[in-house]
C-alpha cells in the first residue's frame, strides 16, 4: 500500500499528486496531539501552497522556525479575525475611534505591532525556510488584515477599481499582470 502511496505522491500528474499531499496534510493534521491545529490560517497557507506547486515536506512542517511563523501568523489572524466585535465594544464604550480616553491607549496599537514584526522576520530572518513559502504567511496574515479594517463597501469598491470597469466580476476576465497597487497601514506592505 505504501508503494502505491508514494508512486501516487511521486505522479506527474498535478491533479493527483495535490490530492495525495491534501490527503498526507489533513492526516497530519488531525492527528496531531502535540499542538491544536491552526485552524483557517494553516488550513489557507498549505492550500496556496500546494495550488502554487510548493510541496511542503513532514520535516519542514516540525521545523522550529516553520512552527513559530505558523503560531504567529495563526496567533495574529485569530486576533484580527476579532477586531470587528473589538471595534464596535469600544465605540460603546470610548470615545468611539478605537482609544480610551481614560488611557489614552490605542486598542489596535499591539495588532499594528504584530503585523509588523511578521513582516520583519519573513522579510529578514534566513532561517532554512523558503522565502516564498513564509510569504505565503503573511499573504494569508494580510487578507485577514484587509478584512478586518474593510467595510464590505470598501471591499467592494476596491475590487471595481481593480477591474477598472465598475463591475468586480471583471476580474475573472482580466488578463494577469495588469492590475493595481494598494497600500494598507503603517507597516507599508503592497498587495499586488
Amino acid at each position: 500500500m505504501s508503494e502505491i502511496r508514494t508512486r501516487i505522491q511521486q505522479s506527474t500528474y498535478p491533479k493527483v499528486a495535490f490530492l495525495a499531499q491534501w490527503e498526507d496534510w489533513l492526516m497530519t493534521w488531525r492527528d496531531r496531539e502535540d499542538s491544536a491545529p491552526q485552524g483557517a490560517t494553516e488550513l489557507l497557507v498549505r492550500t496556496i501552497n500546494l495550488c502554487a506547486g510548493r510541496s511542503v515536506s513532514k520535516e519542514l512542517l516540525s521545523h522550529p522556525h516553520y512552527v513559530r511563523l505558523a503560531t504567529r501568523t495563526h496567533t495574529l489572524c485569530q486576533r484580527l479575525r476579532g477586531l470587528p466585535r473589538l471595534i464596535k465594544k469600544a465605540e460603546q464604550t470610548t470615545d468611539g475611534n478605537g482609544t480610551d480616553p481614560s488611557s489614552g491607549v490605542d486598542s489596535q496599537q499591539p495588532m499594528e505591532t504584530e503585523m509588523q514584526e511578521l513582516v520583519q522576520y519573513v522579510l529578514q530572518t534566513s532561517d532554512g525556510i523558503d522565502l516564498a513559502t513564509k510569504q505565503t504567511f503573511l499573504t494569508v496574515a494580510k487578507s485577514f488584515y484587509y478584512t478586518a479594517h474593510c467595510s464590505p463597501t470598501n471591499f467592494n469598491l476596491h475590487m471595481e477599481k481593480l477591474s477598472g470597469t465598475g463591475d468586480p466580476s471583471a476580474l475573472k476576465r482580466r488578463p494577469s499582470g495588469e492590475g493595481s497597487k494598494l497600500r494598507m497601514s503603517t507597516w507599508d506592505v503592497e498587495i499586488i
